[in-house]
């Protein structure tokens, strides 16, 4: 999970603009005898909220993220270690579907109808929401910082979670997963 740990308060200043709902923010100053150190405020309308975040931008310690969390800079994503199929936003181009390793299929395609004209993927590609992907146990299929939907054997949502915290090996838990289309 992305952190501003270590960050001097002009840094954060300089990196933190907006909320994951694209709500205007400013930090004022960093308390760090404080659960949420990061004091600020938020824009709605012609208000400006006062708020207060932790070291991972989060208004609430839960995992969910909500509205009111902070957009932290995007780390580099190595979009290769998403499963083929998963679907991003290119600039220009529009939502394509990776191929599972450094490249995206071209015009609409995915790996069911790819005529393997391929695409490499560029560095400002958006994750967006996936599609519901049937789960049977194994290995992490996303990144640690991506967040998923679990979803239960009667196809109800379970709850969402970055992906590290998911136990991917057991079957049981969960029937499938899809990607909310949130990086934290």
């Amino acid at each position: 999970m992305k952190t501003l740990e270590g960050m001097t308060l002009e840094e954060i200043q300089e990196a933190i603009k907006e909320t994951m709902d694209a709500y205007a923010c400013e930090i004022y100053t960093i308390k760090h005898e404080q659960k949420h150190p990061l004091i600020g405020a938020i824009k709605r309308g012609d208000c400006w909220l006062p708020m207060s975040w932790d070291l991972n931008g989060r208004l609430y310690s839960i995992n969910k993220v909500t509205a009111f969390d902070l957009k932290l800079p995007d780390d580099e994503i190595d979009w290769s270690a998403f499963p083929v199929d998963t679907l991003v936003n290119i600039p220009k181009l529009g939502a394509r579907y990776l191929d599972g390793g450094a490249g995206y299929f071209t015009q609409g395609q995915d790996s069911e109808t790819c005529d393997d004209f391929r695409g490499e993927t560029p560095t400002n590609v958006e994750l967006l929401e996936g599609r519901i992907m049937p789960w049977f146990g194994g290995d992490q299929p996303v990144p640690d910082n991506v967040e998923v939907r679990l979803i239960s054997q009667n196809g109800s949502i379970i709850s969402c979670h970055p992906a590290s915290s998911v136990t991917w090996r057991k079957v049981y838990d969960f029937a499938a997963y899809q990607l909310t289309g949130r990086i934290l």
